[in-house]
């Protein structure tokens, strides 16, 4: 049986491999022999000294072999690596019935995934664990599993229940001579106290876990996190100097934390020291940035943006109440890129491994069973799973990585520095309740109050599509309009290309609709869009894009599943792309699954025309409808395409939903993860005749030569719907737009 060892320092790390040894085996270990496993797992053996703390509950830890190389690459035995391997481990070792490995690693998993699955997912992995020991009477492993339902019903605000659940620890504790387990009880009570306004109480808490720790280097963690619950308490007692006291010793040690920045910054702001504050919230922003950093896929960066996006949100607010206009431009673009504009993966892209595919084919297989029963548990269920897949792919794919930029000034000015004449930059951002609107030049930077709220946006959202189904006059647009451009007329004036980075709170919008002095500001001026900023900006950017001018279609007028009507514009609009282009590489109607899956470069511009459909409730479900059967989104994101760019005719395949930090989940950002570098999508249902019109006009103006970009074409094309007389309706030519993979 393969086995090594780590220490413990903020998380469990390798050590040299000259000084690993091997701890004698315990019941864990003989467990795996009994079940037959030794080949396909990977025993790791803590040091005493880190099981003895809450972090872990078991003294190994089993992981799936293809993880092995991963976590002796990684900087240390974090969440995200250590979450995704145990998913597999509990595949593999459930078909051997409840045994005590199932039941540890379900406790391990469900350790690791705090703050990255949901309450539910955590709950029910505890319970049966709970449950299967219970029946295999391991009662003294019990005892921190007990302590994790209690934190688990804590998050979920059920604290009676969490309280009696860490009764049930502390008794275990006491049986069991754990005072790890019985400290962490003392810990999360105190957590409780604070959450109900019983800050005193917490504090008699706090005094009985530091004093209950065992006397080991690996309880420093958990020393730390009694020393933030204390800050916690006094900053809510108002004793500022106590909290300065802490934190200033915690930075002055040397240990690099976002929180004790964050906290002081508290304290400043409070005292209405708003530069010292500000100061203080750029570090807490940079340091939390470097931490989400540290995750490589997007499951668990996302997660991370939006548990501390107080920090961001916070740092941001006080950067537009100093006037340091600057600084919020570095902080949104840091919080809305979940801190890759900080350091860029400038290679992210690989073949997915035959293991991934078989998975991926299982997934696909289950979702198309489930859509055909209309069993929507099952969707969420694969939903789930093929995020933890993207998550596991991404895992194996290390790509080049920039330099690391970590001053919020420079990089607003780095970010300034690369906006061409002529081009003003806007981001919209919510600060203590009200929408903002910053924009940015290679010279300045302002930002904006406007008179509307975060409802406000979320309202004239739903309006929008209520009055695009109904072909009803676009008030909404009108009233956005007068909202939050006036503001900004000037700088709209004064440049022709605008780049809206947009947000969760701006997605689905089409800006370029919104009426400036009297017109469709896209009648005017070339808007763009940026997911994030990193997404818009390289240093090399410059000149033309260049395009081989060869174009595939992949189309599919009807199918036979579904239940949808034909799509008669299909055929003439293939007709209508293939005389732009001289080859000869247009499939036949209708394409198959393996056309795209199966993609082997026939050509750099691939075309689709198909029936698509987006999943809400399961958007990694979103699909396309070819002849055999749908291929869904997160197929796409595991494929490797060698496509220039990718223009989609179907309905809603720019429809999504935005995760904090800049992912989203749709059609193009499926294409742009397989590695495309523009994909030119809808943000609702398509017109069969006007999106027919589009794509005419989109290809015309991309094989002319004289524009810079699919995303000028797109451009283009939309100012030619919308001269048509019948197409003036926002509903008719502002669906498309083009998303840039830089």
């Amino acid at each position: 049986m393969n086995q090594t060892r780590v220490t413990d320092r903020s998380e469990a790390q390798f050590e040299p491999a000259e000084s690993v040894s091997l701890e004698p085996e315990d019941e864990l270990q003989a467990e795996l022999r009994r079940v037959g496993l030794q080949g396909d797992l990977f025993a790791m053996v803590l040091k005493r000294e880190v099981s003895e703390v809450i972090s872990f509950g078991a003294s190994v830890v089993l992981i799936p072999l293809t993880f092995v190389d991963v976590l002796i690459n990684s900087e240390s035995l974090n969440s995200e690596v250590l979450s995704l391997a145990l998913r597999q481990t509990i595949d593999i070792l459930q078909p051997h019935g409840p045994n005590i490995l199932l039941a540890e690693t379900m406790l391990s998993l469900a350790r690791s995934s705090q703050g990255f699955e949901s309450g539910e997912t955590l709950l029910r992995l505890i319970l049966e664990a709970i449950k299967m020991l219970q029946e295999l009477h391991a009662m003294r492993r019990l005892t921190r599993a007990y302590t994790d339902l209690g934190m688990v019903l804590k998050n979920a605000g059920m604290y009676v229940d969490a309280l009696r659940a860490f009764e049930l620890a502390a008794d275990a504790c006491a049986a069991a001579s754990d005072p790890g387990a019985l400290a962490a009880t003392y810990y999360h009570q105190a957590h409780i106290c604070r959450l109900l306004q019983l800050e005193l109480e917490a504090l008699v808490l706090l005094t009985k876990a530091e004093a209950t720790l065992p006397d080991t280097a690996a309880a420093e963690k958990w020393r730390k996190q009694i020393l933030t619950e204390r800050v916690h308490n006094n900053l809510m007692l108002r004793r500022d100097d106590a909290v300065l006291d802490d934190v200033d010793k915690w930075i002055a040690s040397g240990d690099r934390h976002f929180f004790p920045y964050f906290r002081r910054a508290e304290v400043w702001e409070r005292k209405r020291l708003l530069n010292r504050a500000l100061d203080d919230y750029c570090e807490a922003s940079i340091e939390l940035a470097q931490e989400i950093l540290r995750f490589r896929s997007a499951r668990f960066r996302s997660a991370s943006v939006q548990r501390y996006e107080d920090v961001f949100d916070r740092s941001i607010s006080c950067a537009l109440e100093c006037a340091r206009f600057d600084l919020a431009l570095g902080l949104l673009a840091i919080a809305n890129s979940g801190g890759r504009v900080m350091r860029p993966v400038l290679t992210t892209h690989a073949v997915a491994t035959d293991e991934v595919r078989s998975r991926a084919a299982e997934i696909t297989n289950r979702a198309r069973q489930a859509l055909d029963s209309g069993d929507t548990e099952t969707l969420r269920a694969c939903h789930d799973d093929a995020d933890g897949l993207l998550a596991e792919h991404e895992l194996f794919t290390i790509g080049d990585q920039a330099q690391l930029n970590t001053n919020v000034e420079v990089l607003a000015c780095t970010i300034m520095g690369q906006l061409p004449a002529g081009t003003a930059l806007i981001e919209i951002t919510v600060a203590a309740g009200s929408v903002w609107i910053v924009t940015a030049t290679a010279n300045n930077v302002q930002a904006h109050k406007t008179e509307l709220i975060t409802s406000d946006m979320l309202s004239l959202k739903a309006s929008f599509r209520y009055e695009c189904e109904g072909l009803f006059p676009p008030t909404s647009l009108e009233f956005l309009g007068t909202r939050l451009l006036k503001p900004v007329d000037e700088v709209i004036r004064q440049n022709q290309t605008i780049i809206l980075s947009v947000t969760a709170l701006f997605y689905g919008i089409p800006f370029h609709a919104i009426p400036w002095r009297g017109a469709p500001l896209l009648e005017t001026h070339n808007v763009r869009y940026a997911t994030s900023v990193r997404n818009r900006f390289s240093p090399e950017e410059s000149g033309k894009q260049l395009l081989s001018l060869d174009c595939t279609s992949l189309a599919v007028p009807s199918v036979s599943y579904g239940h949808l009507p034909e799509l008669k514009g299909v055929r003439r609009e293939v007709e209508m792309v293939k005389q732009f282009f001289d080859d000869e590489r247009f499939l036949s109607l209708p394409a198959d699954s393996s056309d795209l899956l199966a993609y082997n470069a026939r050509a750099k511009i691939l075309h689709i025309a198909c029936h698509g459909e987006y999943d809400e409730a399961a958007p990694l479900l979103t699909r396309l409808l070819l002849r055999d059967r749908p291929v869904f989104a997160f197929e796409i994101a595991l494929a490797k395409l060698e496509v220039e760019t990718t223009v989609m005719t179907a309905c809603e395949t720019a429809e999504g939903i935005m995760h904090p930090g800049g992912y989203t989940h749709s059609l193009v950002s499926a294409f742009l993860d397989s590695g495309v570098k523009t994909v030119v999508g809808s943000l609702w249902p398509v017109d069969d005749s006007a999106g027919s019109l589009f794509a005419n006009e989109f290809f015309a103006a991309l094989v002319d030569g004289s524009l810079t970009s699919p995303s000028d074409a797109v451009i283009a094309a939309q100012r030619a719907v919308l001269r048509d007389p019948r197409f003036r309706h926002p509903y008719f030519w502002a669906s498309f737009a083009a998303f840039e993979r830089k």
